[in-house]
Protein backbone atom coordinates (compact mmCIF):
# COMPACT_ATOMS: atom_id res chain seq x y z
CA UNK A 1 0.00 0.00 0.00
CA UNK A 2 1.31 3.46 -0.91
CA UNK A 3 -1.64 5.43 0.41
CA UNK A 4 1.36 7.52 2.16
CA UNK A 5 2.10 9.22 -1.33
CA UNK A 6 -1.31 10.16 -2.13
CA UNK A 7 -0.83 13.86 -1.04
CA UNK A 8 2.49 14.71 -3.07
CA UNK A 9 2.26 17.30 -4.81
CA UNK A 10 -0.63 18.87 -4.00
CA UNK A 11 -0.15 20.60 -0.90
CA UNK A 12 -2.63 19.05 1.51
CA UNK A 13 -0.60 18.17 4.38
CA UNK A 14 1.55 21.08 4.37
CA UNK A 15 -1.70 23.44 4.10
CA UNK A 16 -3.23 21.74 6.94
CA UNK A 17 0.15 21.58 9.27
CA UNK A 18 -0.01 25.26 8.52
CA UNK A 19 -3.46 26.07 9.13
CA UNK A 20 -2.91 23.93 12.93
CA UNK A 21 -0.16 26.35 14.00
CA UNK A 22 -1.48 29.29 12.95
CA UNK A 23 -4.86 29.60 13.71
CA UNK A 24 -8.54 29.53 12.03
CA UNK A 25 -7.59 33.08 10.55
CA UNK A 26 -8.84 33.07 6.94
CA UNK A 27 -6.41 34.51 3.99
CA UNK A 28 -8.37 35.54 1.30
CA UNK A 29 -6.04 37.70 -0.60
CA UNK A 30 -2.04 37.96 -0.69
CA UNK A 31 0.04 40.71 0.34
CA UNK A 32 0.95 43.36 -2.01
CA UNK A 33 4.81 42.81 -1.64
CA UNK A 34 3.98 39.10 -3.68
CA UNK A 35 0.57 40.04 -5.85
CA UNK A 36 1.04 36.36 -7.32
CA UNK A 37 0.95 34.98 -3.97
CA UNK A 38 -2.08 32.31 -3.24
CA UNK A 39 -2.64 30.86 0.44
CA UNK A 40 -5.46 28.94 0.36
CA UNK A 41 -6.41 25.64 -1.92
CA UNK A 42 -9.12 25.16 -4.21
CA UNK A 43 -11.66 22.94 -5.17
CA UNK A 44 -13.38 22.51 -8.59
CA UNK A 45 -16.11 20.13 -9.06
CA UNK A 46 -13.95 16.91 -7.72
CA UNK A 47 -10.32 18.39 -8.78
CA UNK A 48 -8.38 19.67 -6.54
CA UNK A 49 -5.44 22.57 -6.53
CA UNK A 50 -2.85 23.45 -4.22
CA UNK A 51 -1.64 27.35 -3.71
CA UNK A 52 1.78 26.03 -5.34
CA UNK A 53 -0.27 24.42 -8.50
CA UNK A 54 -2.33 27.91 -9.12
CA UNK A 55 0.34 29.99 -8.69
CA UNK A 56 2.65 28.55 -11.18
CA UNK A 57 -0.33 28.39 -13.42
CA UNK A 58 -0.70 32.26 -12.42
CA UNK A 59 3.04 32.34 -14.07
CA UNK A 60 1.79 30.83 -17.02
CA UNK A 61 -1.09 33.40 -17.80
CA UNK A 62 1.38 36.33 -16.84
CA UNK A 63 3.31 35.30 -19.40
CA UNK A 64 0.82 34.56 -22.00
CA UNK A 65 -0.81 36.97 -21.80
CA UNK A 66 1.17 39.93 -24.03
CA UNK A 67 2.89 37.15 -25.91
CA UNK A 68 -0.60 34.89 -27.59
CA UNK A 69 -1.58 35.39 -30.89
CA UNK A 70 -4.78 37.35 -31.49
CA UNK A 71 -6.21 33.98 -32.68
CA UNK A 72 -5.25 32.10 -30.03
CA UNK A 73 -8.31 31.32 -27.45
CA UNK A 74 -6.48 31.77 -23.82
CA UNK A 75 -5.81 33.33 -22.29
CA UNK A 76 -9.54 35.09 -22.20
CA UNK A 77 -11.02 37.97 -20.70
CA UNK A 78 -13.96 37.35 -18.04
CA UNK A 79 -17.46 37.49 -19.40
CA UNK A 80 -18.97 40.20 -17.62
CA UNK A 81 -21.20 38.63 -15.13
CA UNK A 82 -20.45 40.24 -11.83
CA UNK A 83 -18.71 37.23 -9.92
CA UNK A 84 -15.82 39.22 -9.05
CA UNK A 85 -17.80 42.88 -8.81
CA UNK A 86 -17.98 45.51 -11.24
CA UNK A 87 -14.32 44.66 -12.11
CA UNK A 88 -14.98 41.06 -13.62
CA UNK A 89 -14.85 42.61 -17.26
CA UNK A 90 -11.61 43.19 -17.30
CA UNK A 91 -9.89 39.96 -15.50
CA UNK A 92 -8.05 37.51 -16.98
CA UNK A 93 -8.58 33.67 -17.12
CA UNK A 94 -5.81 31.15 -17.77
CA UNK A 95 -6.35 27.23 -18.44
CA UNK A 96 -5.41 25.60 -15.46
CA UNK A 97 -2.82 22.95 -15.89
CA UNK A 98 -2.30 20.18 -13.00
CA UNK A 99 0.81 18.21 -12.92
CA UNK A 100 3.26 17.30 -16.11
CA UNK A 101 1.13 20.11 -18.10
CA UNK A 102 -1.95 18.12 -18.27
CA UNK A 103 -5.30 19.72 -17.81
CA UNK A 104 -7.94 19.26 -15.24
CA UNK A 105 -10.39 17.66 -17.56
CA UNK A 106 -9.99 15.98 -20.89
CA UNK A 107 -7.50 18.28 -23.20
CA UNK A 108 -8.73 21.89 -22.61
CA UNK A 109 -10.35 21.19 -18.64
CA UNK A 110 -12.95 23.47 -17.63
CA UNK A 111 -11.27 24.65 -14.85
CA UNK A 112 -9.72 29.00 -14.73
CA UNK A 113 -7.25 30.63 -12.98
CA UNK A 114 -8.47 34.37 -12.79
CA UNK A 115 -5.98 37.38 -12.58
CA UNK A 116 -6.15 40.83 -13.49
CA UNK A 117 -3.81 42.82 -15.93
CA UNK A 118 -1.23 43.43 -13.01
CA UNK A 119 -0.77 39.32 -12.41
CA UNK A 120 -2.70 39.89 -9.27
CA UNK A 121 -4.66 36.51 -8.60
CA UNK A 122 -8.35 36.93 -7.34
CA UNK A 123 -9.78 33.52 -7.64
CA UNK A 124 -10.06 30.11 -9.73
CA UNK A 125 -13.77 29.51 -11.65
CA UNK A 126 -15.45 26.77 -13.29
CA UNK A 127 -17.25 26.25 -16.34
CA UNK A 128 -20.20 24.06 -15.75
CA UNK A 129 -22.08 22.74 -19.09
CA UNK A 130 -21.20 25.40 -21.35
CA UNK A 131 -22.37 27.81 -18.82
CA UNK A 132 -21.15 31.01 -16.67
CA UNK A 133 -18.39 30.36 -14.81
CA UNK A 134 -18.67 29.71 -11.14
CA UNK A 135 -16.69 30.15 -8.14
CA UNK A 136 -14.73 27.08 -7.34
CA UNK A 137 -14.26 26.08 -3.35
CA UNK A 138 -11.84 28.00 -1.06
CA UNK A 139 -10.13 25.78 1.46
CA UNK A 140 -8.89 27.54 4.64
CA UNK A 141 -8.52 25.84 7.82
CA UNK A 142 -9.60 22.37 9.51
CA UNK A 143 -12.91 22.92 10.75
CA UNK A 144 -11.70 21.43 13.94
CA UNK A 145 -9.68 24.00 15.03
CA UNK A 146 -12.12 26.61 14.52
CA UNK A 147 -15.03 28.16 16.55
CA UNK A 148 -16.53 29.91 13.77
CA UNK A 149 -17.55 27.26 11.58
CA UNK A 150 -20.60 26.12 10.73
CA UNK A 151 -22.62 23.24 9.56
CA UNK A 152 -22.56 24.74 6.15
CA UNK A 153 -19.23 25.89 5.71
CA UNK A 154 -16.58 23.31 5.63
CA UNK A 155 -16.06 20.33 3.22
CA UNK A 156 -15.96 17.64 3.94
CA UNK A 157 -15.09 14.25 1.55
CA UNK A 158 -12.31 12.04 0.50
CA UNK A 159 -8.70 13.39 -1.34
CA UNK A 160 -7.47 10.92 -3.94
CA UNK A 161 -4.60 11.95 -5.92
CA UNK A 162 -6.35 15.38 -7.62
CA UNK A 163 -9.43 13.97 -7.61
CA UNK A 164 -11.76 14.73 -4.55
CA UNK A 165 -15.05 13.36 -3.69
CA UNK A 166 -17.90 14.94 -1.55
CA UNK A 167 -18.90 13.01 1.67
CA UNK A 168 -22.31 12.97 0.48
CA UNK A 169 -21.57 11.37 -2.90
CA UNK A 170 -19.56 8.96 -1.21
CA UNK A 171 -22.94 8.21 1.05
CA UNK A 172 -25.35 8.42 -2.08
CA UNK A 173 -22.83 5.79 -3.48
CA UNK A 174 -22.86 3.42 -0.98
CA UNK A 175 -26.45 3.35 -0.49
CA UNK A 176 -27.00 2.40 -4.26
CA UNK A 177 -24.49 -0.30 -3.66
CA UNK A 178 -25.47 -1.89 -0.98
CA UNK A 179 -29.47 -2.23 -2.62
CA UNK A 180 -27.83 -4.25 -5.45
CA UNK A 181 -27.41 -7.37 -3.80
CA UNK A 182 -28.57 -9.75 -6.47
CA UNK A 183 -25.44 -9.87 -8.90
CA UNK A 184 -23.64 -11.61 -11.56
CA UNK A 185 -19.60 -12.02 -10.72
CA UNK A 186 -18.92 -9.79 -13.28
CA UNK A 187 -20.98 -6.86 -12.28
CA UNK A 188 -20.52 -4.26 -9.59
CA UNK A 189 -20.01 -4.57 -6.95
CA UNK A 190 -18.00 -7.05 -7.00
CA UNK A 191 -15.67 -9.49 -4.72
CA UNK A 192 -12.32 -6.98 -3.87
CA UNK A 193 -9.65 -8.69 -1.72
CA UNK A 194 -7.38 -7.14 0.53
CA UNK A 195 -3.61 -7.68 0.98
CA UNK A 196 -4.59 -8.80 4.50
CA UNK A 197 -6.88 -11.80 2.34
CA UNK A 198 -10.02 -9.83 3.54
CA UNK A 199 -12.81 -10.46 0.67
CA UNK A 200 -14.72 -6.84 0.67
CA UNK A 201 -17.54 -5.26 -2.32
CA UNK A 202 -15.50 -3.04 -4.71
CA UNK A 203 -18.07 0.06 -6.13
CA UNK A 204 -16.52 2.14 -8.93
CA UNK A 205 -16.49 5.98 -8.09
CA UNK A 206 -15.88 8.64 -11.19
CA UNK A 207 -14.46 11.62 -10.66
CA UNK A 208 -14.37 14.77 -13.57
CA UNK A 209 -10.67 14.78 -13.62
CA UNK A 210 -8.63 11.56 -14.63
CA UNK A 211 -4.87 11.29 -13.95
CA UNK A 212 -3.86 8.90 -16.30
CA UNK A 213 -5.09 5.72 -15.99
CA UNK A 214 -6.37 6.59 -12.39
CA UNK A 215 -9.72 4.20 -11.52
CA UNK A 216 -11.43 4.86 -7.95
CA UNK A 217 -13.30 2.31 -5.97
CA UNK A 218 -15.22 2.38 -2.45
CA UNK A 219 -14.46 -0.60 -0.30
CA UNK A 220 -17.83 -1.98 1.72
CA UNK A 221 -18.86 -4.78 3.82
CA UNK A 222 -21.73 -7.09 3.28
CA UNK A 223 -23.63 -4.72 5.54
CA UNK A 224 -22.93 -1.68 3.81
CA UNK A 225 -20.35 -0.50 5.93
CA UNK A 226 -17.11 2.00 4.47
CA UNK A 227 -14.32 0.03 4.62
CA UNK A 228 -11.97 2.64 2.39
CA UNK A 229 -11.56 4.64 -0.66
CA UNK A 230 -8.70 2.88 -3.20
CA UNK A 231 -7.45 4.61 -6.14
CA UNK A 232 -5.72 2.20 -8.59
CA UNK A 233 -3.02 3.49 -10.90
CA UNK A 234 -1.13 1.15 -12.69
CA UNK A 235 0.01 -1.12 -10.42
CA UNK A 236 -0.17 0.80 -7.83
CA UNK A 237 -2.88 1.23 -4.82
CA UNK A 238 -3.57 4.63 -3.13
CA UNK A 239 -5.38 4.84 0.02
CA UNK A 240 -8.07 8.24 -0.44
CA UNK A 241 -7.73 10.20 2.28
CA UNK A 242 -10.64 11.82 4.37
CA UNK A 243 -10.62 15.77 4.94
CA UNK A 244 -12.48 18.21 6.91
CA UNK A 245 -11.48 21.45 5.77
CA UNK A 246 -12.96 25.07 6.41
CA UNK A 247 -14.63 27.02 3.13
CA UNK A 248 -13.87 30.70 2.60
CA UNK A 249 -16.82 32.50 1.63
CA UNK A 250 -17.58 34.19 -2.03
CA UNK A 251 -18.43 37.00 0.02
CA UNK A 252 -15.35 37.58 2.01
CA UNK A 253 -12.75 37.25 -0.88
CA UNK A 254 -14.81 39.71 -2.53
CA UNK A 255 -14.48 41.79 0.02
CA UNK A 256 -10.32 41.67 0.11
CA UNK A 257 -10.09 42.09 -3.69
CA UNK A 258 -8.08 45.39 -4.56
CA UNK A 259 -10.48 46.62 -7.28
CA UNK A 260 -10.08 50.41 -7.85
CA UNK A 261 -12.79 53.42 -7.01
CA UNK A 262 -12.35 54.33 -10.61
CA UNK A 263 -13.36 51.38 -12.34
CA UNK A 264 -17.16 52.37 -12.45
CA UNK A 265 -16.38 55.64 -13.29
CA UNK A 266 -13.65 54.02 -16.54
CA UNK A 267 -16.86 51.46 -17.66
CA UNK A 268 -19.17 54.26 -18.47
CA UNK A 269 -16.98 54.20 -21.60
CA UNK A 270 -17.78 52.03 -23.97
CA UNK A 271 -16.54 50.78 -27.20
CA UNK A 272 -18.58 49.35 -30.17
CA UNK A 273 -16.66 47.08 -32.51
CA UNK A 274 -18.56 45.81 -34.60
CA UNK A 275 -21.07 44.44 -32.18
CA UNK A 276 -18.70 43.12 -29.57
CA UNK A 277 -18.43 45.62 -26.79
CA UNK A 278 -15.24 46.97 -24.85
CA UNK A 279 -15.50 48.46 -21.48
CA UNK A 280 -13.32 51.90 -20.43
CA UNK A 281 -11.41 50.06 -17.73
CA UNK A 282 -10.50 47.41 -20.03
CA UNK A 283 -9.09 49.60 -22.72
CA UNK A 284 -7.39 51.78 -20.02
CA UNK A 285 -5.26 48.99 -18.59
CA UNK A 286 -4.97 47.73 -22.23
CA UNK A 287 -3.69 51.00 -23.16
CA UNK A 288 -1.49 51.23 -20.30
CA UNK A 289 0.73 47.88 -20.55
CA UNK A 290 1.22 48.51 -23.86
CA UNK A 291 2.52 51.93 -23.39
CA UNK A 292 4.99 50.23 -20.74
CA UNK A 293 5.70 48.11 -23.29
CA UNK A 294 6.64 50.51 -26.09
CA UNK A 295 8.79 52.44 -23.78
CA UNK A 296 10.69 49.24 -22.43
CA UNK A 297 11.45 48.49 -26.12
CA UNK A 298 12.69 52.34 -27.24
CA UNK A 299 15.19 52.26 -23.93
CA UNK A 300 16.39 49.09 -24.15
CA UNK A 301 15.81 47.70 -27.53
CA UNK A 302 15.04 44.45 -26.36
CA UNK A 303 11.26 43.45 -26.88
CA UNK A 304 9.46 42.58 -23.12
CA UNK A 305 6.38 40.68 -24.84
CA UNK A 306 5.61 40.11 -28.80
CA UNK A 307 3.32 43.04 -28.55
CA UNK A 308 3.11 45.67 -30.00
CA UNK A 309 3.41 44.97 -33.17
CA UNK A 310 4.20 47.39 -36.76
CA UNK A 311 0.72 47.32 -38.78
CA UNK A 312 2.19 45.71 -41.96
CA UNK A 313 -0.24 46.99 -44.47
CA UNK A 314 -0.96 49.73 -46.81
CA UNK A 315 -1.19 53.20 -45.57
CA UNK A 316 -5.06 54.05 -47.35
CA UNK A 317 -6.05 50.58 -45.07
CA UNK A 318 -4.85 52.67 -41.83
CA UNK A 319 -4.01 56.16 -41.75
CA UNK A 320 -1.28 57.20 -39.29
CA UNK A 321 -1.53 54.11 -37.65
CA UNK A 322 1.91 52.38 -37.19
CA UNK A 323 1.56 50.08 -34.09
CA UNK A 324 -1.47 47.84 -32.60
CA UNK A 325 -2.30 46.09 -29.46
CA UNK A 326 -4.55 43.42 -29.24
CA UNK A 327 -7.22 42.81 -27.32
CA UNK A 328 -8.71 39.64 -25.95
CA UNK A 329 -12.21 38.39 -26.33
CA UNK A 330 -13.85 36.39 -23.96
CA UNK A 331 -13.73 32.58 -23.15
CA UNK A 332 -16.22 32.18 -25.19
CA UNK A 333 -15.01 33.37 -28.32
CA UNK A 334 -14.20 31.79 -31.25
CA UNK A 335 -10.56 31.48 -32.72
CA UNK A 336 -10.03 34.59 -35.21
CA UNK A 337 -9.93 34.15 -38.76
CA UNK A 338 -8.81 36.67 -41.67
CA UNK A 339 -12.86 37.03 -42.05
CA UNK A 340 -13.99 37.79 -38.61
CA UNK A 341 -12.80 40.82 -37.03
CA UNK A 342 -10.37 41.02 -34.65
CA UNK A 343 -10.15 44.19 -32.31
CA UNK A 344 -6.80 46.18 -31.49
CA UNK A 345 -5.45 49.73 -30.05
CA UNK A 346 -4.01 51.82 -32.51
CA UNK A 347 -0.91 54.16 -32.18
CA UNK A 348 0.75 56.52 -34.33
CA UNK A 349 4.40 56.16 -35.19
CA UNK A 350 4.81 58.56 -32.19
CA UNK A 351 3.26 56.04 -29.86
CA UNK A 352 0.30 58.63 -29.65
CA UNK A 353 -2.89 56.20 -29.23
CA UNK A 354 -5.41 56.54 -31.87
CA UNK A 355 -8.14 54.88 -30.73
CA UNK A 356 -9.99 51.68 -30.59
CA UNK A 357 -10.15 49.57 -34.20
CA UNK A 358 -11.59 46.46 -35.47
CA UNK A 359 -9.73 44.35 -38.26
CA UNK A 360 -11.97 42.93 -40.87
CA UNK A 361 -10.76 42.11 -44.19
CA UNK A 362 -6.92 43.52 -43.86
CA UNK A 363 -9.04 46.67 -43.16
CA UNK A 364 -8.83 49.03 -39.74
CA UNK A 365 -12.07 50.18 -38.96
CA UNK A 366 -12.65 52.74 -36.02
CA UNK A 367 -15.07 51.19 -33.18
CA UNK A 368 -18.21 53.59 -32.25
CA UNK A 369 -17.23 55.48 -28.68
CA UNK A 370 -20.25 56.06 -26.36
CA UNK A 371 -21.29 57.10 -22.66
CA UNK A 372 -23.35 55.15 -20.89
CA UNK A 373 -24.79 56.33 -17.15
CA UNK A 374 -24.98 53.32 -14.75
CA UNK A 375 -25.01 52.18 -11.24
CA UNK A 376 -22.15 50.70 -9.33
CA UNK A 377 -22.18 46.79 -10.70
CA UNK A 378 -23.34 44.81 -7.50
CA UNK A 379 -20.68 42.03 -7.05
CA UNK A 380 -23.18 38.51 -7.14
CA UNK A 381 -22.99 36.65 -3.84
CA UNK A 382 -22.83 32.69 -4.79
CA UNK A 383 -23.64 29.86 -2.53
CA UNK A 384 -21.59 26.82 -2.33
CA UNK A 385 -23.39 23.61 -3.30
CA UNK A 386 -21.92 20.06 -3.88
CA UNK A 387 -19.34 20.93 -6.73
CA UNK A 388 -19.34 17.36 -7.55
CA UNK A 389 -20.65 17.90 -11.17
CA UNK A 390 -22.93 15.16 -13.20
CA UNK A 391 -19.96 13.19 -14.29
CA UNK A 392 -18.98 12.90 -10.64
CA UNK A 393 -22.56 11.80 -10.06
CA UNK A 394 -22.83 9.32 -12.22
CA UNK A 395 -23.17 5.76 -10.85
CA UNK A 396 -23.56 3.48 -14.05
CA UNK A 397 -21.32 4.85 -16.40
CA UNK A 398 -17.88 6.02 -16.78
CA UNK A 399 -17.75 9.02 -19.87
CA UNK A 400 -14.63 11.38 -19.76
CA UNK A 401 -17.36 13.60 -21.84
CA UNK A 402 -19.46 13.62 -18.42
CA UNK A 403 -22.77 11.83 -18.22
CA UNK A 404 -26.28 12.76 -17.91
CA UNK A 405 -27.65 11.67 -14.79
CA UNK A 406 -31.30 12.55 -12.49
CA UNK A 407 -30.20 13.09 -8.88
CA UNK A 408 -27.51 15.92 -10.70
CA UNK A 409 -30.26 17.99 -11.33
CA UNK A 410 -31.78 17.82 -7.86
Amino acid sequence: MKGNKMFDGIGVLFSIFWCLHSGPVIHAFPSDSNPQEVLNDFICAGSYFSAKILEENIKTACKEFPNASPSSRYPARLEDTGIFGSISDSLITGLLRYKNNQYAKGHTGNSRVVIDMDCRFFGVVIYKNNKHPKPCLELSYPTGNSDTGTDSNFFEGYNCTGAVFSDDYIKRSITIASEKKKRRTEDYPREYILKNRRSVLAWPIFATFFYGASRFFLLLTETGQLVGIRELRGHDELECQPIKLGLVPHTTRLKSLPIPETVDQENAVRYNCDGQIFKGYYILKNLQMATDAHKHYRLTKIRRFNYPSQIMISKNECPSGRWQWPLRNHTGAKKAAASVSSNVLVFNRDFDFLGVYYVKHRKHIKCAKYFVQRRPDKASVTSFPDLNVSASSCLDCNDESGCSCPEANE
